[in-house]
């Protein structure tokens, strides 16, 4: 099990523990994260051994129940454990969690969408996101930044945002269906598509939509890891249906 961290979001938020969790090497489907891809046992296993590499408790993950959309939810102390050791009972059907609680740390799986962490500069308040093509598609991550701002009274010019790995433009090529769901962004970020090959990047797309939202270039970091690319990932592009996810994970404090 391996752990990966921006620099910059660590820098600027030292109050806040963050990592994305994944296998390091091919075949090693004893660290997948998921208990719909695994044996329960196994799972709890590779969840205590991810968490360790965080600084959180993995009896203390809080989940969604993720529908590749933009419900974010506010979560409380009350949730804390939430899917956390058994993959039931989540906080409830959404992809996006806000929290200003302390020690209650946000997780959210992926196979090769991307992953969205927030924080305030101060730490007082975090968030995280699963974005796919959908949820991208529906705006999440701008979403995100008004429900933080709505709920917390943040500054989006004191957000800092990590766009975690996920598949890259060189790998997301898209069919004429999910190609025409992009109309609008794709006539307000022409940058992010390729027309001739109908390839999406949506990293950037996700970064255009939360610069449009307010938050300064400079405080969003966008990793250059393709998990379909790279073999130290699971990718259901690369694998197809069965493929292990990987893990996500914000905590304020602890």
């Amino acid at each position: 099990m391996e752990c990966l961290v921006s620099k910059r979001f660590q820098e600027a938020c030292p109050r806040v523990r963050h990592g994305f969790l994944y296998p390091g090497r091919p075949g090693r489907r004893e660290e997948n994260l998921s208990f719909k891809s695994g044996a329960r046992e196994v799972v709890q296993a590779a969840r205590r051994r991810a968490c360790a590499l965080v600084g959180v408790r993995a009896e203390h993950l809080v989940h969604v129940y993720q529908d590749h959309g933009n419900e974010i939810h506010l979560v409380r102390r009350c949730h804390q454990g939430a899917g956390a050791l058994t993959g039931e009972d989540p906080v409830g059907v959404g992809d996006g969690m806000i929290t200003e609680e302390s020690a209650l740390p946000l997780a959210v799986l992926v196979a090769d969408c991307l992953s969205l962490f927030f924080a305030d500069r101060d730490g007082a308040f975090i968030g995280l996101a699963h974005a796919g093509w959908r949820g991208t598609r529906l705006h999440v991550a701008s979403r995100m930044v008004e429900r933080l701002v709505s709920e917390f009274g943040g500054d989006p010019s004191r957000l800092m945002v990590w766009i975690g790995p996920g598949i890259s433009r060189c790998c997301f090529q898209v069919g004429e269906e999910v190609w025409r769901r992009f109309e609008e962004d794709r006539s307000r970020f022409p940058e992010c598509f390729e027309e001739d090959t109908r390839k999406i990047d949506l990293k950037e797309l996700n970064r255009r939509q939360l610069v449009s939202a307010g938050i300064p270039a400079h405080n969003i970091d966008v990793s250059p890891e393709c998990t379909c690319c790279d073999q130290r990932f699971f990718s259901y592009r690369r694998e197809g249906p069965g493929s292990g996810l990987k893990m996500a994970v914000i905590q304020r404090g602890g």
